[in-house]
């Protein structure tokens, strides 16, 4: 998991993996002043609606990520948002590239059977 960019956490919960997308799009909001006050606000209810959805089990495993993301929503209120340009970026490069490698090895998988 990455802890500042937050997009690289390890999917382990369909519900996470779907909202993928939404916090991918928030976390780029979340960098522009005031933007960013909206963001930090939909981040914090997104992640109680997750958090709550979430099946029992998924809760336990998921709890430093809706930690962080709570405390991520809270930086953007203040507008602050912006410090997680670069951490976003690393991360979603890295994100990108496991990815790829795995669809690579889930060819592989298909074309052995």
């Amino acid at each position: 998991m990455k802890i500042l960019g937050f997009n690289n956490f390890k999917k382990d919960s369909n519900i996470i993996e779907n909202n993928y997308p939404v916090q991918n799009v928030l976390n780029i909001l979340g960098w522009f002043p005031f933007i960013g006050t909206v963001s930090g606000w939909i981040r914090i209810g997104t992640t109680i609606v997750i958090c709550v959805v979430d099946e029992e089990s998924g809760k336990y495993k998921h709890k430093k990520y809706y930690a962080l993301s709570t405390v991520r929503g809270i930086v953007e209120i203040f507008s602050l948002g912006f410090v997680f340009v670069i951490p976003d970026i690393i991360s979603s490069v890295t994100r990108k590239r496991e990815l790829k490698e795995k669809q690579k090895k889930d060819k592989e998988v298909i074309i052995i059977l």
